[in-house]
């Protein structure tokens, strides 16, 4: 919570800069990789930091008060590993993936979200198609945050051919041939995430890229972890948001004094039951996704103990 807290004090001080400019905030990235942020989630004894998923809602909220776009976008590459860390079975491959993310500093990134499916879990209109022991992979990807700074990309895909019908996720690192970042992200908010389209046309990896394969259908445990690392990050993310919003408020009505009025705006009642709604809405939004975070904690912790 410090570290969030010292890492948002620094970033709120550009954050106008980058909105107003479209500019993605690399600056920003670099300083959470050099303070060990970046490897929140991860476990001590590969280098991270150790956070659980109520300590991570917890340094969102803090840091998303400093600078939105930085917060939102890290988002995308910190929940992910936290549900991979969730549930991690100790097998080689995943400790040396946790190492090299940790003490290596490589950024994961990608996409779900696509233009012709919205993200529909299990089902993507991106392709992998199998070509002796290599995949080859077609299609477009919306909403790529962090696209500047992505090491690893993890591309959503369907594989063709399967019986039953499967999914994947392939981790393809970036300058991959066929990979094309298309500057598409200029929006009315959180415009420094650099959401940009990824194009991807016949990328060819090795089968060995394929880090997760899932049957297309009703979502599963897999997708449970994983949409609870979402959620509950982004609702502290934004609320985060809520909170540095609501302060500056209280501070600009502090401020403002009409020639007509006595004192400053903030001792109308109109004000005070303004800020009064907006603490309880704020109140309201903690309580339910720190409530929800801890419930998932607690459950993962009886599924451990009885396997």
């Amino acid at each position: 919570m410090a570290l969030a807290a010292e890492l948002a004090e620094d970033f709120a001080t550009r954050a106008g800069e980058h909105d107003r400019a479209n500019s993605f905030p690399v600056e920003n990235v670099d300083k959470m990789k050099a303070a060990g942020y970046t490897a929140l989630v991860i476990p001590e004894k590969h280098g991270g930091l150790g956070a659980d998923l109520e300590d991570f809602a917890l340094c969102q909220e803090q840091l998303g008060q400093g600078c939105a776009a930085t917060t939102i976008a890290i988002n995308m590459h910190l929940f992910g590993i936290g549900s991979m860390v969730e549930r991690a079975t100790g097998r080689p491959q995943e400790q040396l993936f946790f190492d090299a993310v940790a003490r290596g500093h490589q950024i994961l990134g990608g996409g779900i979200s696509e233009p012709e499916t919205g993200g529909d879990w299990g089902y993507f209109a991106t392709r992998a198609r199998r070509d002796g022991e290599t995949y080859v992979l077609n299609g477009r990807k919306t909403f790529t945050s962090l696209s500047p700074v992505i090491d690893l990309f993890m591309v959503m895909a369907t594989i063709e051919g399967s019986n039953p019908p499967a999914s994947a996720t392939f981790v393809v690192p970036r300058g991959t041939p066929g990979f094309e970042l298309i500057e598409t992200w200029d929006a009315m908010g959180m415009r420094a995430t650099a959401s940009h389209d990824l194009v991807i046309k016949d990328v060819r990896v090795p089968a060995i890229a394929m880090a997760e394969s899932r049957p297309i259908g009703p979502v599963n445990d897999q997708a449970i972890s994983l949409f609870a690392w979402f959620g509950i990050s982004v609702a502290a993310t934004y609320t985060g948001v809520a909170i540095a919003a609501l302060k500056f408020a209280k501070e600009s009505a502090g401020r403002l004094k009409p020639l007509t009025q006595p004192r400053t705006i903030k001792y109308l009642p109109g004000i005070q039951f303004a800020v009064a709604e907006a603490e309880a809405l704020i109140a309201q939004s903690r309580a339910l996704y720190l409530g929800v975070a801890c419930a998932v904690s607690r459950r993962r912790a009886r599924l451990r103990s009885r396997s």
